[in-house]
């Protein structure tokens, strides 16, 4: 998976962007085999999460259009299935947080496109035990409410 993943990362750029939409499926469509077979955080770590830091950093506006392109079938698009919800949170989380506060505009701007893209983001898919449902779900109300003022923040930044 890193070979082709490598490939795909080096062939992008050249690319249509439905070419770059099949990939995104491709990748969605291998997330959703490792997740069957147990191994989804190789996909989500080392493929997924890469892609999303590449777009979050990339200076190249073409090539972020398509990386974009890319995200939005393996992700972005497909939000609403709770399994893939909680991809997008695992994805995201460790860079978009801490890029909403980034010092340079650009930076935020991106982090705020994304989270735009993929509002909310919170893993729906989440194991509940019936004692904790409301306590877990005021907490999934905060954290909505908190991406929402983060929004708020940043169309007035």
């Amino acid at each position: 998976a890193a070979d082709a993943h490598a490939a795909v990362k080096k062939a992008l750029p050249a690319w249509p962007a439905a070419r770059c939409r099949s990939a995104g499926d491709c990748y969605r469509r291998a997330w959703l085999v490792a997740d069957a077979a147990g191994s989804r955080d190789t996909v989500e770590d080392e493929l997924l999460q890469d892609l999303a830091r590449s777009l979050l950093f990339c200076r190249d506006a073409k090539l972020h259009d398509k990386l974009s392109s890319l995200l939005s079938a393996a992700l972005h698009d497909k939000r609403d299935d709770p399994k893939l919800a909680g991809c997008v949170e695992r994805v995201y989380a460790p860079l978009l947080w801490r890029h909403l506060k980034y010092p340079l505009p650009e930076a935020r701007r991106r982090a705020y496109a994304v989270l735009g893209a993929c509002f909310p983001v919170s893993d729906a898919a989440a194991p509940t035990k019936k004692k904790k449902t409301k306590t877990q779900a005021a907490a999934r109300g905060a954290a909505i409410e908190a991406q929402l003022e983060l929004l708020r923040a940043g169309v007035a930044d």
